[in-house]
């Protein structure tokens, strides 16, 4: 068996050292992480504009009326969460303006779209111990948005019941 001369080695050995050391072409191809990273970037970008936007339309404590229920003042409220994950969160005091006792009112909060159709919904049973009327209740509500809070036009509805 013959061995190579020195001279094919050393050509062999420099072809080698010369392709690993050529620098690689990136693919034109994006991988599928960096479209879902880019994606969540964006979605986290346009979240956060419309939590800027919010603060500065959210002009403090309103008073809803409802006639025979009571009134629930809306200290605050804010769009939070994360990408695919957001949700509405209203601070709220429920009074009982009426001239009834009640021991048990329900709360809730509707988000809609820009159409008026309510696209998700949550409420809470506030337990009150001493029902008298003037008698309050502070808590807070949080509803998804599945979303549409991406839409122009979305907006949400706060309600009670009181029995």
């Amino acid at each position: 068996m013959k061995l190579p001369d020195k001279t094919s080695i050393l050509i062999a050995l420099l072809l080698c050292l010369g392709a690993c050391s050529a620098p690689r072409l990136r693919s034109a191809r994006v991988s599928f992480e960096e479209v879902l990273l880019d994606r969540q970037a964006r979605h986290y970008r346009e979240l956060r504009r419309q939590q800027r936007e919010i603060s500065w339309a959210n002009p403090g404590p309103r008073i809803e009326h409802f006639p025979g229920h009571g009134s629930i003042m809306i200290d605050k409220w804010y769009l939070e969460g994360f990408p695919g994950e957001e949700y509405v969160r209203v601070r709220f005091t429920y009074e009982n303006s009426t001239d009834q006792e009640f021991r048990r009112v329900r709360v809730w909060v509707n988000v809609h779209d820009d159409e008026g159709m309510a696209v998700s919904s949550e409420w809470l049973d506030l337990i009150l111990l001493f029902g008298w009327p003037g008698n309050t209740y502070t808590d807070e509500i949080r509803v998804p948005t599945r979303g549409i809070h991406m839409k122009p036009g979305w907006h949400w509805r706060i309600g009670c019941m009181a029995s």
